[in-house]
């Protein structure tokens, strides 16, 4: 692909929102696609203005149209406000453990976690990346991300085991 382009619905002229990723692949949506069909998106070396969205990221919340996410300072998520229904929490504060909380049976004082965010223009994404405070636990990664213009929260843990433990 060229380095600037424009991504448009054939059947509509309409140009299409698109973030290209860090490995440089264009990610966009494709509305409308019939369940049984396909449909047809060209591309072409001109870029067009990008249009304002609503994803944002600070350095402890993630926010879309749909939701806001914040995050303690070990990654985990402390409140998800659901904009929808009026700002209805959805994270329970008095719960024993955290929302996304890695729950262990042996724990040990981990070592410091790094929260890092990007948005694009249609994802925000947090990443908590450290030690995961568990006996034969390395490291984990947490990765949270919102869509623009759609109503969902993806939550991916990643734990990498150490060598020679089972517990």
């Amino acid at each position: 692909m060229p380095p600037r382009f424009t991504i448009m619905d054939a059947s509509t002229g309409k140009v299409v929102s698109h973030q290209v990723t860090e490995d440089g692949q264009a990610l966009f949506r494709a509305a409308g696609v019939p369940g049984l069909g396909y449909k047809v998106y060209g591309v072409s070396g001109a870029e067009s203005p990008r249009p304002a969205g609503t994803l944002s990221a600070t350095a402890n919340s993630l926010e879309n149209a749909f939701f806001k996410v914040v995050f303690d300072a070990a990654g985990n998520i402390t409140s998800i406000l659901d904009k929808a229904a009026g700002g209805r929490e959805l994270v329970d504060a008095f719960a024993p453990a955290k929302f996304n909380q890695l729950q262990v049976n042996e724990a040990y004082a981990g070592g410091t976690v790094r929260l890092t965010w990007k948005v694009g223009s249609l994802t925000a994404e947090m990443l908590a990346d450290g030690p995961a405070g568990a006996l034969g636990v390395e490291s984990m990664r947490r990765r949270v991300v919102l869509h623009e213009a759609v109503p969902r929260i993806d939550i991916e843990n990643e734990v990498l085991k150490a060598d020679g433990g089972d517990r």
